[in-house]
């Protein structure tokens, strides 16, 4: 029986889908398509420190995927790209200390992926 938790996970990455979500294809070079995948696209400024510690601000466009709406077993990795339905192409990355891929919810049905908008 699903916590209390994973119901409100559920619930929140259906309204987010069903109020801001973009079609997007998840392509994998060598791997296939992974098409008609719904992802949720919000713009984020992070502060980084280089080894110098040194700050600089970055923006990185965040999408918010369900993960039973993925593959079985696949995990996003710096380099795949996801294609929007505008026609735009993002490249998956990992940028300061973070990760490409972070858990948005502690019951990991949503999870965050890092990009920015290739000009590929």
């Amino acid at each position: 029986m699903p916590t209390l938790i994973e119901n409100a996970s559920s619930w929140l990455g259906d309204r987010l889908q069903a109020v801001g979500g973009h079609l997007v294809t998840v392509r994998r070079l060598g791997s296939g398509d992974q098409p008609g995948i719904t992802a949720v696209l919000i713009f984020r400024e992070y502060e980084i420190f280089d080894e110098d510690d040194i700050m600089t601000k970055v923006t990185v466009a965040d999408w918010t995927f369900v993960a039973a709406d993925l593959q079985s077993g696949f995990s996003f990795r710096a380099g795949d790209l996801i294609l929007d339905d505008k026609g735009q192409t993002f490249e998956v990355l990992a940028f300061g200390n973070r990760p490409c891929l972070e858990p948005l919810d502690s019951s990991q049905l949503l999870w965050t992926v890092h990009s920015t908008l290739s000009p590929v």
